[in-house]
């Protein structure tokens, strides 16, 4: 299962350590008993999100970001 960070900055200085602490987050909460895919970090426009064992099934856009598996 995908988890994702999701963070909103105004200052352009403040996102460049922001994106390593995603990095960083995303091991922190990563299961143990799984082998999970690398985590993405990416920035965009005033925005940072991290997924953390992204699958087939999340669609990224810009700075959004949806769950295939939540449409119905």
């Amino acid at each position: 299962m995908s988890k994702i960070v999701y963070i909103c900055y105004r200052k352009a200085d403040f996102a460049l350590s922001l994106k390593r602490e995603i990095e960083q987050i995303a091991d922190r909460i990563t299961p143990d008993n799984i082998t999970p895919a690398l985590p993405k970090a990416r920035k965009h426009n005033g925005i940072i999100y991290g997924v953390v064992n992204p699958v087939d099934l999340v669609l990224e856009q810009n700075a959004s970001v949806l769950h295939r598996g939540c449409m119905s």
